[in-house]
């Protein structure tokens, strides 16, 4: 017998990069409503368009190749968003 998948949907929701590796898991995650998985890939997208506005505006520096994995995240988080935004039901 299949086992749903439990997780703490305040986590998702608030912390969503720790909780999800990529945009897409949240997305077909089936413990969370579409409205949380909306909330979660929002608020993920604020995190990453913050740090690649600190990166633009010189408040840090990302030596680490980063900047362009943010940019990269941030397109796929709003493909992700406009997939979810669309659906009914």
């Amino acid at each position: 017998m299949a086992e749903i998948m439990h997780i703490n949907s305040t986590q998702a929701v608030s912390d969503p990069e720790t909780a999800f590796e990529h945009p897409h898991d949240i997305a077909e995650h089936i413990g969370l409503t579409r409205g949380q998985k909306i909330a979660a890939l929002e608020r993920w997208n604020f995190n990453v368009r913050a740090r690649l506005d600190a990166v633009s505006e010189g408040m840090t520096t990302r030596p680490d190749g980063s900047y362009d994995s943010d940019s990269q995240l941030a397109r796929e988080l709003e493909r992700t968003l406009e997939l979810l935004r669309c659906q009914t039901g």
